[in-house]
């Protein structure tokens, strides 16, 4: 289970397994890990090169040698990849966060197309378990792979609690200036050219700027400043880069709103996360992100700017009460995505499988 980097999956696994680890005293948990730099609990090392290359060594071969030798009852894959072979005695639970690779193709390279398209679909059928972070996720397995419905369970994602901390108390205010925010890590997906299309209609009209948070490498960084810069607001934008989860607390819980105009997410992290923090939330209509949201009033069609424009100044307009109420109906909402409510669900499918395998 790869934990090397500070994002996405490795936080997810760290979230979850934290949480296990606290609620579970009576089972043993091993971690396979290519590297020491991050580890979580008993780790076994095997390593891996860097890149996709390495990435399919490990979770192909070097976890089934660590299955080989450790013998576990119950084996989880934490993000879309089994070995390559089942070893008897052993059950399988693997977690498919999202199908964005077969749901819009046009975002990914073909080698990512290719490898992801054979691996999550035989990882799929091989597993005894699938874990998908959203129901709209475990339609999307089913409909692509044609899983019976009874083999996959949904977990929602969870917010970690820095996030719901920060809700309760001021941080300290990282932008100076009125702004709206944006996060970022796939910056086409994530459809941040859009809420920039969005802004430019009325930012002549208004006096926020526009914060993009998260990773971009730098020619999705060239790309989205020059579009700034002919759109007529490239004074107008900072694009703040990767952020910790302290200094995301802090932007969330300054922003007049977070907007999160994402054509496809197997949940929706972001949403959540600035709801935790009492930010009011602009998100899609589609995928999983109405499940994240407490109902459709702050909800766009991401492919429709003027859409997007339009709930943003209305957003800007609010009174401070009617703001401070989003907030707290927010939070409110974000409190049922819990890393403990997660853990205890992960456990009772490790305990049926387990029931299973001793009958």
């Amino acid at each position: 289970m790869l934990l090397e980097q500070g994002t996405g999956v490795p936080n997810y696994i760290a979230c979850l397994y934290e949480a296990c680890l606290r609620l579970d005293s009576a089972n043993q948990y091993i971690f396979f890990q290519p590297g020491r730099s991050r580890v979580l609990g008993e780790t076994v090392v095997a390593g891996a090169p860097p890149g996709l290359a390495g990435a399919a060594w490990f979770d192909s071969f070097q976890t089934q040698r660590l299955i080989r030798q450790t013998r576990p009852d119950i084996f989880h894959a934490p993000s879309h990849i089994m070995p390559l072979r089942k070893l008897p005695g052993v059950k399988y639970v693997v977690t498919i966060h999202d199908l964005a690779f077969l749901v819009l193709p046009g975002h990914y390279d073909w080698k990512h197309r290719v490898y992801y398209g054979w691996q999550v679909a035989r990882s799929a059928r091989m597993a005894d378990r699938i874990v998908a972070d959203s129901l709209h996720t475990k339609n999307d397995i089913i409909r692509f792979y044609r899983i019976p419905a009874e083999r996959i369970e949904v977990v929602h994602l969870a917010v970690a609690e820095h996030y719901f901390q920060a809700g309760q108390s001021p941080l300290p205010r990282l932008v100076a200036e009125k702004y709206f925010l944006a996060v970022t890590t796939h910056p086409k997906r994530k459809n941040v050219v859009g809420a920039l299309r969005a802004f430019a209609t009325f930012a002549s009209r208004s006096d926020v700027i526009f914060v993009v948070a998260g990773p971009m490498n730098e020619g999705s960084r060239r790309e989205f400043l020059s579009l700034a810069e002919r759109l007529g607001v490239g004074n107008r934008v900072r694009l703040w880069g990767y952020a910790d989860g302290p200094q995301m607390a802090a932007l969330y819980q300054h922003a007049e709103f977070t907007i999160y105009p994402s054509f496809y997410e197997g949940f929706g992290m972001p949403a959540a996360e600035a709801m935790a923090c009492r930010c009011p939330v602009i998100t899609s209509n589609v995928s999983s992100l109405p499940e994240v949201m407490p109902d459709g009033e702050w909800l766009v069609n991401p492919y429709d700017i003027g859409d997007m424009a339009d709930k943003m100044q209305r957003m800007l307009a609010l009174t401070p009460e009617a703001r401070r109420q989003i907030g707290e109906k927010n939070r409110q909402h974000a409190q049922q995505f819990t890393w403990e409510k997660a853990a205890r669900q992960m456990l009772e499918i490790f305990d049926t499988l387990r029931d299973k395998q001793v009958k």
